[in-house]
């Protein structure tokens, strides 16, 4: 809990654990083993329904909820759905999630900009995603264009521009533009 300047109570004592304020004056707090978000007067702003809370980055939270992964904003709305098993941390405005054994990324709005049928994300390389699909690799652009076909056994990371890819015992090279060498 929390005691003011004059020593009265703020907040009471009744929770596991408080964080300290953030710039916006919300502490992420957990109460019976359920995480939400309290306001300097001791209010709780966000409810205590969540298994996982993080702390705010750039306005939104990751949370879990019945097993289940998203991101909410600072009034509790689901600025992403709380829909995958698995969701890791926004970079540079988008989230790679998990439903069952897919894969797929979502941008900051909750938008599915790569639909979750991938078998795996190898790499994310001068703007492009390594994808597996069907037993093949290749590389598609962050709307899902294909860029390098995904019909190689292996793909390699992208340096200088450039990436190698491979079928059985053969190579061969492919530009970030998509192009054949």
């Amino acid at each position: 809990g929390f005691i003011g300047d004059d020593g009265s109570v703020v907040i009471e004592v009744v929770y596991d654990f408080i964080e300290r304020f953030d710039n916006k004056g919300m502490a992420l707090s957990e109460r019976d083993g359920k995480k939400g978000y309290l306001n300097k007067k001791g209010e709780v702003v966000i409810p205590f329904i969540y298994s996982e809370l993080s702390q705010f980055e750039k306005g939104l939270a990751r949370v879990q909820k019945d097993n289940k992964w998203g991101f909410i904003n600072r009034k509790n709305h689901a600025q992403i759905p709380v829909i995958y098993d698995k969701i890791a941390d926004l970079n540079k405005g988008h989230a790679g999630v998990i439903i069952g054994r897919k894969f797929g990324f979502v941008n900051r709005n909750g938008k599915e900009v790569l639909p979750v049928i991938y078998d795996d994300i190898k790499y994310f390389d001068d703007g492009l995603i390594g994808v597996k699909k069907d037993d093949k690799y290749g590389y598609i652009d962050t709307l899902g264009k294909i860029k390098v076909p995904i019909q190689f056994d292996e793909i390699g990371r992208f340096y200088d521009g450039i990436c190698y890819v491979k079928n059985g015992k053969k190579f061969g090279f492919y530009r970030n533009s998509g192009k054949a060498i």
